[in-house]
């Protein structure tokens, strides 16, 4: 099982917030590690994409992400279907997010679950 990285995040608050590991899971690494963790400032965001029109969205945080990254691997082979997957730490901080943003981490046209 796997966790993205732990990084503090600043909100539009006055205050930090931090992301802990507390499960003993390694770290998800993919390519920048540390650019990917800073969008968690935004509340949301695609942690893995499709090449071209994705047929289903997982969405989910903390350790369940792991879960759904080995299902979208599954999903693709098995059944050849197109999956994203969305890491969503806060759903308040990305519900302050404009709505262009919102709609390119959940595309309206994109069945999701989670």
């Amino acid at each position: 099982m796997y966790t993205s990285n732990v990084f503090p995040i600043k909100a539009r608050f006055t205050q930090f917030d931090t992301l802990q590991n507390i499960e003993d899971l390694p770290v998800l690494s993919k390519g920048d590690s540390y650019k990917q963790a800073l969008q968690a400032e935004f509340g949301a965001y695609v942690l893995k994409e499709t090449v071209g029109k994705a047929d289903v969205t997982l969405l989910g945080n903390g350790s369940e992400v792991s879960t759904l990254i080995a299902g979208s691997s599954l999903l693709e082979d098995r059944k050849g279907l197109k999956v994203r997957v969305v890491s969503a730490p806060s759903e308040g901080l990305f519900k302050l997010q404009n709505s262009n943003y919102q709609k390119a981490v959940m595309q309206e046209d994109v069945p999701v679950f989670g």
